[in-house]
């Protein structure tokens, strides 16, 4: 299907009206969303095929653009708009490369999608999304470290819920999640800037540490919970991320980014690696 752009499964008619709409879009990854559409519409008959195996499910969603009409095209390209609207631009960003774009580098190392949670959101977007007005896609960040972690230093918009609470008291952790569902819901009807239909789940960024977070992300994945997302490098990618901006002479008010309700900030006021600054700087 991707690889010869619907052609070899549509008609020629379905697949010139695919490929004009594709090519007006001058973005190559927007052809993951078209699949995802395709997904999407046939989710509910793949889920009821319990004895279908792998491949006899691939069979169908190869076969599945076939049916494509004419007049389908055009809602098709609108859900997939859609959609991507509702994507944060990490997730754009970060996988660009699998669908032929060689601009933005390939990391060696690059995680494998297929193992990841849910999207990983980069720190300086959940920034920019805190700035913005109107529409575009904004966070309801959830910080997941411990209390004192929390106290010492956190992202002044985050809503605080200690993902240890899950083994160690399951009823406050039902109470915490239920305030945080509520708490979200408020902020997004009276417009404040910690308002965001996407829950992006904060640990401390080591992953060690970060044990307990990824059971409460299974935990609202498995509730269905829409737009769950991870801030990429946790809190520490966002104190380095601040420290960055402020060594690249951007004035920054740290008390608008960062608060602290232990009155010391020494556990977050580390120097910033200079090695990490001239690597960023370099890229810019």
């Amino acid at each position: 299907m991707l690889g010869s752009l619907f052609a070899y499964y549509c008609s020629i008619e379905v697949t010139q009206a695919i490929w004009d709409g594709y090519l007006q879009q001058a973005d190559p990854f927007f052809i993951y969303f078209l699949m995802l559409i395709i997904l999407v519409n046939t989710k509910e008959f793949i889920l009821a095929q319990e004895s279908d195996s792998k491949e006899e499910v691939i069979r169908f969603l190869e076969n599945t653009p076939s049916s494509l009409n004419i007049e389908d095209i055009e809602d098709l390209f609108s859900l997939a708009q859609y959609y991507c609207s509702k994507t944060p631009a990490s997730f754009r960003k970060d996988n660009h490369h699998l669908f032929g774009s060689t601009l933005l580098g390939i990391k060696d190392d690059d995680a494998d999608l297929s193992q990841a949670l849910c999207l990983a959101v980069s720190v300086s977007e959940i920034l920019q999304a805190n700035q913005l007005q109107g529409e575009g896609v904004r966070f309801f960040v959830v910080d997941c470290r411990p209390a004192e972690q929390y106290n010492a230093g956190h992202l002044s918009t985050a809503f605080h819920l200690d993902s240890d609470l899950m083994l160690q008291n399951p009823s406050e952790f039902a109470q915490s999640v239920k305030s945080l569902l509520e708490a979200q819901k408020q902020s997004i009807e009276s417009g404040s800037i910690a308002g965001g239909e996407h829950l992006c789940f904060m640990g401390s960024g080591r992953e060690e540490e970060d044990m307990y977070m990824n059971m409460v992300l299974a935990h609202f994945l498995q509730k269905n919970k829409e737009y769950v997302s991870i801030a990429s490098g946790g809190f520490m990618a966002l104190h380095s991320t601040w420290q960055i901006l402020m060594w690249m002479g951007q004035k920054m008010d740290y008390g608008h980014w960062i608060a602290s309700t232990s009155g010391s900030r020494s556990s977050i006021n580390s120097s910033v690696d200079v090695s990490i600054c001239n690597k960023i700087v370099t890229k810019v």
